[in-house]
């Protein structure tokens, strides 16, 4: 074989694999959006931004405490209702949603059925008719 074959050669592969890496990457459905319904959401961003707003205004951030095998919420005062949302970046599957109610101002949530790892929680509640929304970034071992 002499080396102008082997340019021959050496050239099909790179265009094959090239054009097959493509045709993978275009099937697979990984460079979805991280939250579906994103645009609806982002219409409502405004409300979201007054439910922070909220969490500011009335002094009412959670202490989040994260042990081994659950989180603690503590509010500043009791009787709250809501949802808290973990949320996976690098695997939207594995989001959870929790919805919660609470007659005092510590609430625990059981982590045995959720990997370990980076999360995003959102705390989406509400105390005395006033809403309020948190978010933080975990990290459960």
């Amino acid at each position: 074989m002499n080396w102008g074959v082997k340019i021959l050669v050496t050239l099909i592969t790179i265009v094959v694999v090239t054009v097959s890496v493509g045709i993978y990457m275009v099937s697979q459905d990984t460079d979805s959006l991280v939250e579906e319904g994103y645009y609806e959401k982002g219409l409502d961003y405004e409300t979201v931004l007054e439910h922070k707003r909220n969490v500011d205004s009335y002094n009412a951030q959670p202490e989040i405490v994260v042990r081994d095998n659950y989180v603690e919420l503590q509010f500043k005062e009791g009787t709250n209702e809501g949802e808290i949302m973990l949320r996976r970046s690098s695997d939207q599957t594995m989001d959870k949603v929790f919805p919660f109610i609470s007659s005092n101002p510590v609430y625990t949530l059981s982590l045995k059925d959720i990997a370990k790892g980076a999360w995003e929680i959102e705390i989406s509640w509400t105390n005395n008719n006033i809403p309020f929304f948190y978010q933080k970034r975990i990290y459960l071992q």
